[in-house]
């Protein structure tokens, strides 16, 4: 078992490995040298110059690189500004220009759809710098100054599927080669733009795997910032920092922010420069996310329970539910169900919502085709935010009950391999260690065990239940988080599970996923 496990794991490694040396040229990115050399223009006359960012974790962090960079130029007149959720909306628009403008203005992790934004620009004669790396609408692009997105069909950048503040990131490194400073990217930058690639759910393949390995080695070594800050307070990991650490831990808290409240909250923590401002707003952050969990809980119970369910898609709405929940919630409708989920609340006369994917089929490519009962869409291939209007609601579901869905060439997942306890030693840890960083397209390599006898159990946090297993020939302790339902001492079950390092014994303990 332990072959085939390590000869599955060489051979995906090497199929996703990023083979080149050191980070790509930013000038891979249409347009991108057009922009920095603009920027530098604006700096060298002391332009004003505006960055709008995006609401999630992804935006937040985009929006932090461009702070901390601006930051280490010393360049005094920026300014980073979040549209808040609740009251600007998604992303820069005329209304939100209106409020808010500059003569030079970038936009990071949106932008791509802002075609009204962009005409309002032209008028004012501001000049506008779009990046970002949602899909294009048929692969048109707003009137801007410059567009760097690597989904533009003529851009030369080594990988399509990128988050938005690795964009960001890559901005900053080209006006850094063209400044000719001699630290081009620094070590804060590189791990933020990693932590965004896990929070965002990017395919952790090629450029992707070679970045957030990088940003998983220097969070472990150094402590950086904030997420320095978080790493010590939020993972208790001794040995190792593991891209599920971010995506468990890290990610929830950076975007429960602009989910619950507004994400300047985040954009502030993130930027914070002494430890008590830092501190105080983290404490904030911890009471955001509690909250967040509490009412998305609530909102998915309803959600499950009258939720329209068809054979291919789910579509849930309610007139009360909590924007800022949406997208999880959809995220644990696919879970529970294995469909494509859209889950809306209603708000200024339309259903607005979020779409989440299942499996391996192209929401965007969906949302095209029924794009006449659409108000707007936008994202990403697996995630989507969009509008409809009320009197559509019923006709959208119907509409994608019978589409014909585009599939996408994912990874395959290889079947659980069969193993019993005495399999799980400090060996078979090496050999799954040997696949990190997992994730999005590299899933962690899980196992199937029959017929174990729970030998002890006890329940820790209302839905957690930490337990001992023993077969024929050896007992071992197992986790078993968001339980499907509680075990008891004396009965037999069989189980599907992944293996980790236990930081507290220092051995190999399993990680219940399911039951069979």
């Amino acid at each position: 078992m332990k072959q085939k496990l390590k000869a599955q794991i060489k051979e995906r490694v090497a199929s996703i490995a990023y083979n080149e040396k050191g980070f790509p040229s930013p000038f891979l990115f249409k347009d991108l040298k057009k922009a920095a050399l603009k920027i530098i223009e604006a700096m060298h006359a002391n332009t004003e110059i505006l960055v709008v960012g995006d609401y999630d974790a992804d935006g937040v962090i985009s929006s932090t690189i461009m702070a901390k960079f601006f930051e280490s130029l010393n360049y005094k007149h920026v300014r980073i500004i979040i549209p808040n959720r609740f009251i600007d909306g998604y992303g820069i628009s005329k209304k939100f220009l209106e409020k808010h403008h500059a003569p030079l203005i970038i936009t990071v992790d949106n932008g791509i759809n802002a075609f009204e934004a962009a005409r309002f620009c032209k008028e004012k004669n501001y000049t506008l710098i779009i990046t970002d790396h949602h899909c294009l609408h048929h692969d048109e692009v707003p009137d801007a100054y410059a567009v760097i997105n690597p989904k533009q069909p003529d851009c030369d950048f080594i990988q399509k599927e990128v988050c938005g503040a690795l964009v960001a990131f890559y901005l900053c490194y080209g006006i850094h080669q063209l400044l000719g400073k001699e630290k081009s990217h620094s070590s804060e930058l590189l791990c933020l733009a990693g932590v965004a690639t896990i929070a965002d759910m990017m395919p952790l393949t090629f450029f992707n795997r070679f970045l957030v390995s990088k940003a998983l080695y220097f969070l472990q070594k150094e402590s950086l910032g904030a997420m320095g800050f978080l790493r010590q307070r939020e993972i208790f990991r001794k040995r190792s920092l593991k891209a599920s650490d971010i995506s468990f831990s890290i990610a929830p808290l950076i975007n429960s922010a602009g989910r619950m409240q507004d994400a300047k909250m985040a954009l502030d923590f993130l930027s914070a420069n002494n430890f008590q401002d830092g501190y105080f707003l983290y404490e904030r952050l911890k009471a955001c996310n509690m909250k967040r969990k509490m009412i998305q809980q609530q909102v998915f119970e309803e959600a499950f329970k009258h939720a329209m369910v068809g054979e291919k898609i789910i579509v849930a709405f309610k007139e009360d539910w909590h924007e800022g929940v949406l997208g999880i919630v959809a995220s644990k409708l696919v879970e529970a169900t294995q469909k494509p989920s859209l889950v809306f609340t209603f708000k200024e006369g339309v259903y607005k919502g979020s779409a989440r994917s299942s499996q391996n089929i192209d929401l965007i490519d969906a949302l095209n085709g029924v794009s006449s009962l659409l108000l707007g869409y936008g994202g990403h291939r697996q995630a989507c935010g969009l509008s409809v209007g009320k009197n559509n609601i019923i006709s959208l579901f119907e509409t994608l009950e019978n589409f014909d869905f585009k599939i996408l060439p994912f990874c395959e997942k290889e079947p659980p391999l069969t193993l019993t306890l005495k399999d799980i030693d400090r060996e078979l840890l090496e050999i799954i260690e040997a696949g990190e960083p997992y994730g999005q397209e590299n899933p962690e390599p899980l196992f199937q065990a029959q017929n174990l006898e729970v030998i002890e159990e006890k329940i820790i946090k209302e839905s957690h239940q930490v337990l001992r297993f023993k077969d024929k020939e050896c007992v071992k302790e197992a986790i078993y988080f968001n339980t499907e339902r509680f075990l008891k001492a004396g009965e037999k079950v069989s189980a599907i599970f992944s293996v980790e390092l236990d930081e507290y014994s220092n051995e190999p303990k399993m990680f219940v996923k399911s039951l069979l």
